[in-house]
């Protein structure tokens, strides 16, 4: 057994894309598309700077301990929470490493009226990542063994929508989804779950896995459905926050969900292929603090100042 950040699977690529390596759409992406266009864009140019901080530095680190349980346990081994703590710090020295020194942001909490501004250490950061993992082996978070593990981290490319001749030749112009699942389980009921590890700063609140709040759960249980061949899957969110509290949230969507979510997908392939995009620039996320790309947008800090000035 080796302990080290997990190696990327096989994508599952039953059309044969990744050959024409076509443009490629992310659930993440519906999201970006809603809140601007622009930002978008800006996402999906090859040479822009990778950009993290903190917070999801410590995010990536929880989901390789995680991941690196299940595919021992897939491959009917127990890791041990040394381990899997090993290759979580581990994780989280890449990804400080990776980032741009002079952009990454230690700042865990922003001050705000009622909160205190937290910056971390890569110690203090360290040891949160480890307690982290400690809490999931200790307080017996782990899925039942009666689960079965079928995919770990792995990820697909699939077209829009289905081609009744099987063509490819329409990918080398077109965007096609991509993704990648950080765990299924078959239950003994039959059913698939997908399970999707978070880390937070605090409890989800109430509805915040329905359907109006993310597109992720309906992108996909509609994938998943098409590569397993199955309709019997749904989606779990297993969120675990910094101050040591467990959520397992199901998130089951409608087939009228499902078909919805893919409506977006293809809205937002429309805005990528049309290559039009609008800022927006009345929304609070049009903000330093909200935006990766504020430095380099036109729309952004270049139009701060005050609004007098010329008038």
């Amino acid at each position: 057994m080796s302990v080290g950040p997990s190696a990327p699977s096989e994508v599952a690529d039953p059309w044969g894309l990744a050959p024409y390596s076509p443009r490629t759409l992310h659930q993440s992406d519906i999201n970006t598309a809603e809140i601007c266009t622009l930002r978008l864009h800006y996402s999906k140019q090859p040479d822009r700077i990778y950009t993290s901080d903190v917070n999801r530095a410590m995010g990536t680190a929880y989901h390789a301990g995680l991941a690196e349980y299940y595919l021992e346990r897939k491959n009917g081994n127990f890791l041990e929470v040394k381990d899997s703590i090993s290759v979580a710090l581990e994780a989280l020295r890449h990804e400080v490493a990776i980032s741009d020194p002079d952009m990454f942001s230690w700042t865990f909490q922003e001050q705000t009226s009622r909160l205190d501004r937290i910056d971390l250490d890569y110690k203090e950061a360290s040891a949160m990542v480890s307690d982290l993992i400690a809490q999931y082996y200790e307080q017996g978070r782990m899925w039942p063994e009666e689960y079965e593990v079928v995919m770990v981290e792995e990820s697909f490319l699939l077209p829009l929508e289905y081609q009744d001749n099987g063509s490819v030749e329409f990918a080398q112009n077109m965007t096609v989804r991509k993704g990648t699942v950080d765990l299924v389980l078959r239950g003994p009921d039959g059913w698939y779950r997908i399970v999707d590890h978070k880390s937070a700063k605090k409890k989800w609140p109430r509805g915040k896995e329905t359907h109006r709040k993310t597109p992720q759960p309906g992108y996909y249980i509609g994938a998943l459905q098409e590569l397993l061949e199955d309709e019997n899957v749904t989606f779990v969110y297993d969120i675990a926050s910094w101050q040591g509290d467990f959520q397992r949230i199901d998130a089951p969507r409608t087939k009228a969900q499902i078909e919805a979510v893919k409506q977006k997908a293809k809205a937002t392939a429309l805005v990528l292929e049309g290559d039009a995009f609008m800022p927006n620039t009345t929304s609070f996320l049009c903000t330093e603090r909200f935006c990766d790309y504020w430095y380099h947008c036109p729309f952004g800090e270049a139009l701060e100042g005050n609004d007098s000035e010329g008038a």
